[in-house]
């Protein structure tokens, strides 16, 4: 038999532990991030429409701010006297009044007044964002009338505010540089119930475009309904495509949430898309030196508890090995009186036979019979018993000698020395076997790579467990039968016999140890044991006892591990 054999499990078990404990904190720490994901991303989701929302009222915002400053200059008295009569004095406090407003809003590049013909009148500029106006003279003032953002403002009601498209200033057919993102609001101006020409005020967009895409937890895109990139927090990515005549970049799968932050503004609608930044960083800062020092805790923790728990299995693997000691110890002496009960079977009839011939020699030598021929008869036959009994003593000797090596041998003849053993105690006890297997089989398919000695140990015991049986139950007719069948990989092997069957009681426990269905005195419940620790441990096979009509079947299958 192999039993475990005896290492350092004090060390082992405490490798083992604090293993454990590292890939229980590794488990923590996955389990934290996928939960961190998770609730990364749902508040991710709600950051996301708080922004939209704050930005889209934002931009509402700004609309309605420059469509009330353009309604309120529509109805200023100052601009309503220059439409009654532009005269010299009537324009100059016009002009002061545009300059006056252009100064209070630094955001504002241009404010004009068009007349119903589309040439500006009065126009007051600034090139970059917070300069001092520039009032532009009248020489300088240009003709209008052809541009869409007249033409569709003149069509428009009373009131009524035109939005241009948010696109790059252009001057002279050309896009100014650097580049000046332009928003144009505009009214049309009716007086008197007659077209007047328009009002309208440019706005630089570059601040409040930088306002709207500006995000401590997301990159943000603004593009229109053909994709095409406005703005950007993203380095390094185009914008202005269509104006500039850039490939877009957009990464929507990236999107934690997409929405129309402005709808049908001049035939255009405005996307805003939000991308999560790197939030991985922001887990990292998380997991700070205090996540640190909690891994390096629960390590030293594992350490200590991995060094005294390691003990216990250590202690139960003390036991377990004095165990499988005890029941070797008590199946070598099992075996022992088993090979001493063969022995005496085998030896019973010689003996006999000897001690009659010596009666012989002694009542011929006391009557003065005893010649040199009946002498001599006597002492061959004496001494061929002998040496028939000496062979028997090595027969059982090496049967019982354990295998440390596997060796290549023959299943059926394995089978077959060991019912030869047992033959004088079967004939004793007028018990017939049969050994059965298909003539039609190559026998060499029975050859096997494994421990012959430790094979004829479990037929031995399932010999003498039947033996048993059928004393105690004192079955008339009986017999045992081997039936044997192999293919390339497998033995199959059923043990038969007509001994009235196994206790169904114990039937589920036969393999255990100590589990006997022999009378206390005479059966130590290890050799089903044993044999189960012989086939399915050392030789990686299967063996299940089942009750069948008059008796038991012990079905073994072993791998011939060529």
């Amino acid at each position: 038999m192999k039993f475990l054999s005896r290492v350092n499990y004090l060390s082992r078990f405490t490798y083992l532990f604090i293993l454990a404990g590292i890939s229980l904190s590794s488990l923590i720490l996955l389990i934290l991030f996928a939960e961190l994901s998770n609730y990364q991303k749902l508040s991710n989701l709600d950051k996301a429409k708080f922004e939209f929302e704050q930005k889209k009222k934002n931009i509402t915002k700004f609309y309605e701010q420059y469509k009330r400053f353009l309604i309120s200059l529509d109805e200023n008295t100052i601009f309503l006297k220059y439409l009654t009569n532009p005269n010299e004095e009537n324009h100059e406090n016009l002009l002061s009044l545009f300059d006056t407003l252009m100064s209070d809003k630094p955001e504002v590049t241009q404010l004009r007044y068009l007349d119903e013909t589309g040439k500006e009148k009065i126009r007051i500029d600034r090139n970059f964002y917070g300069e001092i106006p520039n009032i532009i003279s009248e020489v300088s003032l240009q003709d209008k009338s052809k541009r869409d953002y007249f033409i569709e403002t003149m069509a428009l009601e009373q009131n009524m505010i035109y939005v241009s498209k948010l696109n790059l200033n252009i001057e002279n057919g050309k896009i100014e540089k650097p580049i000046k993102p332009v928003w144009r609001f505009a009214i049309p101006i009716v007086y008197k119930n007659k077209r007047r020409g328009i009002l309208i005020v440019n706005i630089f967009a570059n601040k409040f475009l930088q306002e709207l895409i500006q995000s401590n937890t997301f990159n943000v895109d603004v593009f229109d309904q053909d994709n095409q990139v406005l703005v950007s927090s993203f380095e390094n990515r185009p914008q202005w495509t269509k104006d500039l005549e850039k490939t877009p970049i957009l990464e929507k799968d990236k999107f934690i949430l997409e929405d129309i932050l402005i709808d049908n503004i001049n035939n255009e609608v405005l996307h805003i898309g939000f991308t999560p930044k790197d939030w991985a960083l922001s887990f990292f800062e998380f997991v700070n030196s205090k996540i640190i020092i909690l891994i390096f805790v629960i390590f030293i923790i594992s350490f200590i508890l991995a060094y005294y728990l390691a003990k216990i299995p250590k202690k139960l693997f003390d036991e377990l090995e004095s165990q499988q000691k005890f029941i070797l110890q008590q199946s070598k002496l099992s075996a022992m009186g088993e090979m001493i009960a063969m022995i005496a079977h085998q030896w019973r009839q010689p003996l006999n036979g000897i001690s009659v011939l010596i009666q012989e020699i002694e009542i011929k030598k006391e009557m003065n019979i005893l010649d040199d021929e009946q002498f001599n008869f006597a002492t061959t036959n004496i001494k061929n018993t002998l040496n028939y009994m000496s062979k028997t003593i090595n027969d059982f000797r090496n049967f019982f000698k354990p295998s440390k090596n596997k060796t290549e041998f023959n299943f059926l003849d394995a089978v077959s020395q060991s019912f030869e053993l047992s033959e004088v105690r079967l004939k004793d006890k007028n018990i017939e076997y049969e050994i059965k297997y298909s003539h039609k089989l190559d026998l060499n398919c029975f050859l096997i790579l494994s421990f012959e000695s430790e094979i004829k140990q479990v037929f031995l015991n399932l010999i003498n467990n039947s033996v048993d049986a059928f004393l105690s139950k004192n079955i008339e007719k009986r017999k045992i039968i081997v039936n044997l069948k192999c293919d390339n990989d497998l033995i199959y092997i059923e043990f038969i016999d007509n001994a009235g069957g196994i206790d169904n009681k114990l039937i589920d426990k036969i393999f255990e140890p100590y589990i006997s269905s022999k009378e206390s005195q005479n059966g130590t419940g290890l050799g089903l044991y044993l044999s189960k620790m012989i086939i399915e441990k050392n030789m990686r096979g299967t063996i299940i006892a089942e009750n069948i009509e008059n008796g038991a079947i012990f079905k073994i299958s072993i791998p011939k591990i060529k």
